[in-house]
């Protein structure tokens, strides 16, 4: 019953990061680490530190921090991972029926773990808010502002600064949600991704965690029906005659770069 919820959530996952158990560690990479980087006489714990982007955060650890391996310090990272996200669901979170949450398995030969993040939407809308995130206002909520236009169908309607109050009043563009229908949203899946990303590398250095053997990967968690449906109406060799594209569907999933 167990797989079968977490089979049920998984699309609402936002992001992975692959960290390598730190159990497999062998004597090898611990000589290796320790030939690359403790040769000019930096500590494991000051390595560690040195991940650390947020100043706040990082004078935390300072008082707390012990680590003396690449065992000890791959183990210390995983922990200060799992705290920040919860940390930072407990401090956003207003809405429990709509849940941020994090889902955590090892790989089956016991070498990695999956660290599964969903940011959930009101963690994401707060995030939004706070970093004052770019959202599309909707054309049907032009009256509310006092705005008077007969034909909107050409319309496209301004980008803003989100504000909490824009959503109750019903003045921001809505998306369905791919697997969920019926079910509509102020973000998209792509808006989940860069709201979690652009909050994650404000606390860390993903690319110095991985360099150093911390992080193996970090990753956007794909949306099978999405990915199916571009597929059959985008990705397809069978379409390279024709120049109509799904282009709306393509920014909303892949972002605008993309799309362009």
């Amino acid at each position: 019953q167990q797989q079968q919820q977490q089979q049920q959530s998984a699309h609402h996952f936002s992001y992975v990061i692959v960290f390598p158990m730190p159990s497999s560690t062998t004597d090898e990479e611990e000589h290796n680490f320790k030939t690359k980087y403790l040769s000019t006489g930096c500590t494991h714990r000051d390595l560690l530190l040195l991940t650390i982007a947020h100043t706040g955060l990082k004078e935390e650890l300072e008082n707390s921090l012990v680590c003396d391996s690449l065992k000890s310090m791959r183990a210390n990272t995983i922990e200060i991972f799992y705290s920040f996200c919860e940390t930072l669901f407990s401090s956003h979170e207003r809405n429990r029926k709509i849940a941020a949450k994090v889902f955590v398995f090892s790989s089956v030969d016991g070498n990695e773990l999956f660290m599964c993040i969903s940011f959930g939407e009101a963690v994401a809308e707060s995030l939004a808010d706070c970093g004052e995130y770019i959202l599309q206002l909707d054309a049907r909520g032009f009256d509310k502002l006092g705005i008077r236009i007969l034909n909107t169908e050409d319309v496209v309607p301004a980008y803003v600064k989100y504000d909490a109050f824009q959503k109750q009043q019903g003045l921001l563009k809505l998306y369905e949600e791919p697997e969920s229908p019926g079910a509509f949203s102020i973000l998209r899946q792509i808006d989940h991704v860069r709201l979690g990303y652009d909050k994650i590398t404000d606390y860390f250095d993903l690319a110095g965690f991985e360099r150093m053997g911390l992080v193996k990967h970090s990753y956007a968690v794909h949306q099978k029906c999405v990915v199916e449906s571009l597929l059959e109406r985008w990705g397809n060799l069978r379409l390279s005659h024709t120049l109509s594209q799904p282009l709306d569907e393509v920014r909303n999933y892949f972002g605008e770069k993309v799309a362009f």
